[in-house]
C-alpha cells in the first residue's frame, strides 16, 4: 500500500476470524524496525 507520499506501508486486515487474529502492538514492534511508524484503526460494525 503506497500513501500520497509514495513510501511503501504494510497493511494488516483483520479478517474476522477467530483463527486469525491480528498481532498485537509488541508482535508487530518485535518484528519491524523500530524507526517504523504504525496507525492501528479500528472499525465496528457501524462503520464502511
Amino acid at each position: 500500500i503506497c500513501e500520497y507520499d509514495k513510501k511503501p506501508y504494510v497493511q494488516f486486515i483483520d479478517s474476522w476470524k477467530t483463527s486469525n487474529i491480528l498481532p498485537s502492538l509488541q508482535e508487530i514492534k518485535k518484528h519491524f524496525s523500530s524507526s517504523g511508524e504504525f496507525y492501528v484503526r479500528a472499525y465496528d460494525e457501524k462503520h464502511d
